[in-house]
């Protein structure tokens, strides 16, 4: 055993949900759902009346993380993996790993939106 986890990560240690006799893996899906949910909470924000309401940008990059981590999923990675300090919050990071997969074949990003993902890794990873 390596040690206690953080409650946290104790969560990530489940990679699988029941549901009768159906098992299916919860990082793809239930990410992606998760991910959803935190962009259309975002989109439903009335307009700012401050130059800087950090709730927005904290709901988008969330589900810009979880869609990169359903993503890495997809392509093997353990919830438990991407709960470890190489991910964590770390959107730079996360895209990365998910350009090493070949994200670009099936999300087209353009340059604009890597350099507005890698300019909010850092201001996210230490929300």
């Amino acid at each position: 055993m390596k040690g206690k986890l953080s409650p946290a990560k104790q969560y990530a240690e489940f990679e699988n949900i029941s549901i009768g006799n159906i098992v299916i893996r919860f990082g793809p899906a239930g990410l992606w759902v998760y991910a959803r949910a935190y962009a259309r909470a975002a989109a439903a924000l009335p307009a700012p009346e401050k130059p800087f309401e950090p709730v927005r940008y904290y709901l988008a990059c969330h589900s810009i993380e979880l869609s990169l981590k359903a993503y890495l999923t997809i392509h093997g990675a353990t919830m438990l993996d991407l709960s470890e300090s190489a991910y964590g919050h770390k959107l730079e990071a996360i895209l990365i790993a998910s350009d090493a997969k070949q994200l670009q074949t099936l999300v087209p990003l353009t340059d604009e939106h890597r350099v507005e993902i890698v300019n909010a890794s850092d201001y996210y990873a230490g929300k």
